[in-house]
């Protein structure tokens, strides 16, 4: 599996599978940021949620 880490700038995009897939920054407000991801018809893009044991891990806790 392949991994990039970054950081961007609202605006900013990056390009993947020669272009068949691009994810931009379209805002950014505290730790949450808005994508606007565009791909090819045959991409299959899917939205995993971070689960509440692994975000205390990183000292954010989960209101409920």
């Amino acid at each position: 599996m392949s991994s990039l880490k970054l950081d961007v700038r609202v605006g900013e995009s990056v390009s993947f599978e020669s272009g068949r897939i691009t994810v931009t920054l379209m805002d950014k407000s505290g730790r949450l940021a808005r994508l606007d991801i565009k791909a090819n018809e045959d991409v299959k893009i899917e939205h995993i949620k971070a689960k509440a044991s692994s975000l205390a891990r990183n000292g954010i806790t989960v209101a409920r």
